[in-house]
């Protein structure tokens, strides 16, 4: 089961620019590095979705790992149809979904990842502009990202 997973998300994530490492994808853009891994549960049988993006001005890292990341946000925080996308991740046998759907699940989650996070966020100012509200929104900001932010707000 495990890697169905991962061919899913390598089917949805490939054809966009993301390139695999074992469980996590990064795609390269000019000013950040967009980065999603899946996390498996330690106590149960299912994944987690984790996205981040790191910002090479703010530290020395060519392949950052998600929790290095600048900005980071579970995929069912922007997902419109969060308890469908932990169904699918769910590797247990109660939950039995095609193949097919499964990818679209997906696919519908890294649209609004896209929209919402990836492109919204694709550069340093737009990010920092973006710091006072980022706890509403569920998302986690490092230090560097923070400092980044208190010396450009004036």
């Amino acid at each position: 089961m495990e890697s169905e997973i991962i061919e899913i998300f390598e089917e949805v994530l490939e054809p966009i620019g993301f390139c695999r490492s074992k469980f996590v994808w990064r795609r390269h853009r000019v000013e950040s590095i967009d980065v999603i891994d899946l996390q498996k549960s330690d106590y149960d049988n299912l994944f987690y979705v984790n996205l981040g993006i790191f910002f090479p001005q703010l530290g020395d890292l060519k392949n950052p790992p998600t929790y290095k990341c600048h900005i980071q946000v579970r995929l069912n925080r922007l997902h419109p149809e969060p308890q469908l996308l932990e169904n699918i991740l769910d590797q247990s046998e109660k939950w039995k979904v095609e193949k097919s759907e499964r990818i679209g699940i997906v696919k519908y989650g890294i649209v609004e990842a896209e929209k919402l996070f990836f492109n919204r966020f694709s550069t340093l100012n737009a990010a920092a502009a973006f710091v006072p509200l980022m706890s509403q929104y569920g998302f986690a900001v490092s230090a560097p990202l923070y400092h980044y932010w208190e010396r450009t707000k004036r």
